[in-house]
């Protein structure tokens, strides 16, 4: 093991360098506006170099000049944000110039709460670096459609689940333009959670072999995976990102995207498995479930020792699974399956399971039924499984509030 782990970190290494070179050449900062191909509009705005491809473009129709006019006759930044939408970027087809027009009116007649709500919308991501305002085309999208629904009133997530339709799969097959979509750490977050599932394995061999790539097409992954997509997409909108292990009692472990905003540090940590231990977006100061050598120095030594500290947290892991289910009747394939730690069964049964008897978390399991079935039942230590949970797994009030 202990030959095995320089490598590891190597190759964690190597997969830095290659995210950092690929997304160093095609950071290019936002789209030119639309309104730049309105001549009545154009004129006021600064001039584009001469070799600019908007340059060599037609005047849209009169009916879509129309349109943007009103549009930046009532707010300036507006017209501006929505010319950058990718639909805007080419020809104006019929659902489109509908949606402007129907955005336009939904403007003229803004309330200060909706208006307040939008302006939240347009600060998603980093405007000086993201191509397009990703709320701003998730409210078009929605506009295409015939409703009575008022999108300025939905915060970003409820934005995000009444207007990301999986399911129309020429807006997400295409890898390029789904990435320049999730442009902020918030827009990763959620669609990660919603399209990835994770899965252990082995060994990191391809993890400098285009993993984003790789995750965005398969849908499966592991923490290497998940970490390489996050950065990609955050660098991609101009965040400052670097790929982390956060596991130091087992370097190279498991490891998440780091991404900093106004010099504040935060985790996007989602490569672990759905039910237990995927915790999103976090501070960095209160991603201890890793910290093992902070939390083992909480718990004391000898016979004063803490049980809730000086668990090892992966075998915090088979602890939680153990909580939550139910019937307290399991098997160690189905707890390893479930966790995502398939091809650990040995550990786990021998590691895992024994230090929760020996810290008083669970009973000794028995076979829950004679024969041939692996099954084994147990009971829990309530109050201290309870205080488990509340010190080592609940979030804090207001723990990363901004996202």
């Amino acid at each position: 093991m202990k030959k095995i782990l320089p490598i590891v970190c190597a190759i964690i290494l190597i997969l830095c360098f290659f995210i950092e070179q690929s997304i160093g050449k095609e950071i290019k900062g936002p789209n030119i506006s639309a309104i730049y191909r309105i001549p009545a509009i154009s004129s006021e705005l600064p001039a584009l170099p001469k070799k600019h491809s908007l340059t060599d473009k037609e005047p849209f129709p009169e009916p879509v000049q129309i349109a943007f006019q009103r549009l930046y006759a009532l707010n300036h930044n507006l017209a501006i944000e929505i010319g950058r939408l990718p639909k805007f970027q080419d020809e104006v087809e019929e659902n489109e110039l509908l949606s402007l027009n129907r955005f336009t009116e939904l403007i003229e007649n803004i309330t200060p709460e909706h208006e307040a709500n939008l302006d939240l919308l347009l600060k998603v991501g980093l405007p000086e670096y993201r191509r397009y305002c990703t709320p701003l085309q998730a409210i078009m999208w929605l506009l295409e459609k015939k409703s009575d629904k008022q999108p300025l009133q939905y915060s970003l997530y409820e934005l995000l689940d009444q207007s990301w339709d999986f399911s129309e799969k020429s807006r997400w097959k295409d890898y390029k333009e789904v990435t320049d979509r999730l442009n902020s750490p918030e827009l990763v977050n959620y669609y990660e959670r919603v399209q990835f599932v994770y899965k252990s394995k082995k060994g990191r061999k391809d993890a400098n072999k285009g993993a984003p790539k790789k995750l965005f097409a398969t849908k499966i992954g592991n923490c290497v995976d998940h970490s390489a997509f996050d950065a990609y997409c955050l660098k991609k909108g101009g965040y400052r990102t670097s790929i982390k292990n956060v596991h130091p009692s087992s370097r190279g472990y498991h490891t998440v995207c780091v991404f900093k905003v106004n010099g504040n540090k935060y985790y996007l940590d989602n490569g672990r498995p759905d039910k237990f231990l995927r915790r999103g977006i976090v501070s960095s100061d209160e991603h201890k479930m890793y910290h093992d050598l902070k939390n083992i120095s909480k718990g004391g030594t000898g016979k004063s020792k803490d049980p809730v500290y000086w668990l090892q947290d992966n075998y915090g892991l088979g602890l939680v699974y153990l909580i939550k289910e139910k019937s307290r009747v399991t098997n160690i394939e189905t707890m390893c399956k479930n966790l995502g730690l398939s091809g650990y069964e040995k550990n786990v049964e021998k590691n895992y399971i024994k230090a929760l008897v020996k810290n008083g978390f669970i009973s000794k399991p028995t076979p829950y039924k004679k024969g041939r079935s692996k099954d084994f039942t147990y009971t829990i230590n309530e109050p201290l499984c309870e205080r488990f949970m509340e010190e080592r797994y609940h979030r804090p009030k207001n723990a990363a509030a901004k996202w």
